[in-house]
């Protein structure tokens, strides 16, 4: 997740040209942060060594949980 979490914010910066292609980026951001929600309760069980950093801030993944409820 982490690798693919920095690929994408990597593309996102670089894309800031194309319209197109930023507005796909975001959608697979959108998913990857929705991926996150749904597994955050399962994997919270799992010791895990290392920074504290292996993809999205809990900013962003509060942002999404909040984005998916209105919506709704």
């Amino acid at each position: 997740m982490k690798e693919e979490w920095l690929v994408i914010c990597q593309a996102l910066d670089t894309a800031v040209g194309d319209p197109a292609i930023s507005y796909q980026f975001i959608e697979r951001k959108k998913l990857l942060l929705w991926l996150c929600q749904k597994w955050q309760p399962s994997v919270q069980v799992i010791p895990y060594i290392g920074d504290d950093c292996w993809g999205p801030s809990k900013e962003e993944l509060l942002q999404a949980n909040t984005y998916e409820f209105e919506q709704v």
